[in-house]
């Protein structure tokens, strides 16, 4: 009876728990008219990215964790955003031509660095099926920014919505 009564009051507290909690979530989107810049800055050594309005469709894969209300520090997330000329419907891109698409990954959240990683090695393929649904497949390694980092590699499929 004892452990049952230990098993009720951990299974309530955590229970609780979750309730405070929201749950992680992926947001996979498409805009048209946009446009990537890229530039270098001189100062940390490394491309800096923007969007702006432009005349390209611009991919957004964003990936937030779960957040909880009674936990500090503990919310992160990862985007990886590309760009294709407003004309393709089918595209299949490697390695190297990937910086025409202008991609990058970001982590960002309370632990990690927020630094805009270049994407220059991999395959991301794309193909529209209807007026408003893409369907993306990435499997892309990031390009490390300093002497002690790995590249990490970032996969998933998806249906882009406008």
């Amino acid at each position: 009876m004892i452990c049952f009564s230990i098993f009720i009051i951990l299974y309530s507290c955590n229970k609780k728990a979750d309730e405070n909690c929201n749950p992680e979530t992926i947001n996979t989107k498409y805009t048209l008219g946009k446009e990537i810049d890229v530039n270098y800055s001189t100062e940390f050594q490394r491309n800096e990215y923007s969007i702006r309005d432009g005349g390209n469709i611009l991919f957004e894969y964003v990936h937030v964790g779960a957040e909880c209300e009674d936990r500090y520090d503990d919310e992160w997330g990862e985007n990886l955003t590309f760009i294709i000329n407003k004309d393709t419907t089918d595209f299949e891109i490697k390695d190297g031509d990937i910086v025409d698409l202008k991609c990058f990954y970001q982590e960002y959240g309370a632990w990690v660095r927020h630094n805009q990683y270049q994407i220059k090695n991999g395959i991301i393929k794309g193909k529209k099926i209807s007026d408003n649904k893409w369907e993306i497949i990435v499997s892309v390694l990031t390009t490390p920014l300093f002497t002690d980092e790995q590249s990490k590699k970032i996969e998933f499929t998806g249906t882009f919505h406008k």
